[in-house]
């Protein structure tokens, strides 16, 4: 009997349980006691709307331990940083790995593996706010001292080197997007796209969308945002789009024998949308 390897994917969620914050986080629960991820992943904006100032922000407690306190949420959560957290203390986000068994931030970029039975998934987390342009007229200084063409090398370093047969990508900004608020990012698909295409990505998981998204762009890999963990924006679809939908929700990634299933859950437990990326071989 083969394990499938399971997880959630949730972002923009911080906001003191507001918002559909609270109940997308009990749904997230009834999820997990169903399914049993392994771990939770954050695609960013954690803290809104300005991040944390320390370890002993108010946000800590109101935005994360009392929200998303239930027995089945207590499992290893890999964060993201969004432009958001920007408004704050990075580094007291890191810090806060130390102090929390399940908070794992190590640095602005990292990678992780988990393995499929003997087949490894690269899991490699990004820090996408550095790309943006639009950040840099936000007044958060802490982006300028972020080199992203160190950040690239960095990125088609670990893609390259990697003999995984499963590669995610995890960013907070979307490269793809229907929305009407953001759209597309063409700053991450002429940075990130073209090492995506060449190194075989099979998935892109990004937030900052406030809604639930994805698109599949010629190539192998799909683009999802998972960015309704609580305010709410609308959505859209374009050509590229498989699915989109304007309510609180988060994704179930499932990896099995050759196969990655990709369902959509709202608040309600409804589950909207799901699809199957069938593993080809790389010749």
């Amino acid at each position: 009997m083969h394990h499938p390897l399971d997880f959630l994917v949730i972002g923009d969620w911080g906001r003191r349980g507001m918002w559909g914050q609270r109940e997308t986080a009990n749904q997230m629960a009834a999820t997990a006691q169903v399914i049993h991820p392994q771990f939770i992943i954050s695609t960013g904006d954690n803290f809104y709307d300005a991040g944390v100032e320390d370890l002993a922000d108010s946000h800590w407690i109101e935005s994360f331990e009392s929200v998303y306190h239930h027995e089945p949420l207590q499992i290893p959560w890999y964060i993201a940083v969004g432009n958001h957290d920007y408004g704050g203390s990075i580094r007291a986000q890191i810090d806060y790995s130390l102090i929390s068994s399940r908070w794992n931030f190590p640095s602005h970029y990292y990678t992780f593996s988990h393995f499929l039975d003997q087949e490894e998934v690269l899991f490699v987390v990004t820090d996408t706010s550095p790309f943006i342009s639009e950040c840099y007229s936000e007044e958060r200084p802490e982006i300028y001292a972020q080199d992203r063409y160190r950040q690239l090398a960095w990125l088609e370093s670990e893609l390259s080197r990697s003999s995984a047969k499963w590669k995610i990508v995890v960013g907070h900004h979307p490269a793809y997007s229907s929305s009407p608020f953001h759209g597309n990012a063409d700053e991450l698909i002429d940075a990130f796209v073209p090492l995506f295409k060449r190194y075989h990505v099979d998935l892109y998981l990004s937030g900052h969308e406030h809604d639930l998204q994805l698109h599949k762009p010629l190539g192998t890999t799909y683009y999802l945002v998972s960015g309704a963990g609580s305010e709410i924006r609308e959505t859209g679809s374009y050509d590229i789009t498989r699915f989109s939908a304007a309510c609180n929700g988060f994704a179930h990634i499932s990896l099995s024998d050759g196969a990655l299933a990709i369902r959509f859950v709202d608040s309600t437990g409804r589950r909207l949308f799901q699809e199957k990326i069938v593993k080809e071989a790389v010749l």
